[in-house]
């Protein structure tokens, strides 16, 4: 069997994007969900974590307003309150679109591609075609449970994004989720 060093253990080269191919990431894993992650996953991700990120929204809110100052005349509200949320919605627009271009235009190959999650009782760990990591618990900043994937953060504005598909029951993503909690928590 052929391998290389950059291929995960024990898999072939010519097998390293056949998910069959992939063995578990541990013994003793919790909980394990194997899934592709694919552009729309990362757009997804990406667009909400901006959403809810309060820097942006008051960067957007302070365009706003200063639209709204400009075109406030002294003699009503409507003509500057829809200027306002025209500004507003114009940004994000904008901004979506910047988002949109940066991965499409970025090198996301080692994103794109099968992922296996496993939880462990000291770790949470990663392995795709490109990458194999272990992150301690103390190194787990925080979970995020939003519409259609999980995020679950290592630094600020990097997380391991896992969607929803991912998980075949409701129940298994509630199992999941509590396990994550459970070892952000023992580690805090």
């Amino acid at each position: 069997m052929e391998t290389n060093r950059f291929s995960p253990p024990g898999v072939p080269v010519d097998d390293v994007d056949d998910p069959a191919a992939y063995t578990p990431l541990a013994p003793g894993n919790l909980l394990q969900v194997e899934f592709e992650l694919k552009f729309r996953d990362l757009l997804l991700f990406n667009v909400v974590h901006q959403l809810m990120s309060p820097l942006v929204q008051a960067v957007m809110l302070l365009f706003a307003a200063a639209a709204f100052a400009r075109a406030h005349d002294g003699h009503g509200l409507a003509v500057p309150l829809m200027t306002a949320a025209s500004f507003y919605g114009f940004g994000w627009v904008v901004q979506i679109g910047f988002v949109v271009l940066a991965l499409a235009l970025g090198r996301n190959r080692t994103l794109l591609t099968h992922h296996v999650v496993g939880v462990n009782v000291d770790a949470l760990r990663t392995r795709s075609r490109y990458v194999e990591s272990t992150y301690y618990w103390p190194a787990v900043v925080k979970l995020a449970r939003r519409p259609g994937f999980v995020a679950i953060y290592m630094t600020r504005n990097g997380a391991q994004v896992i969607p929803n598909r991912a998980f075949r029951t409701e129940q298994r993503r509630r199992e999941f989720l509590e396990l994550v909690k459970a070892g952000i928590r023992e580690a805090a």
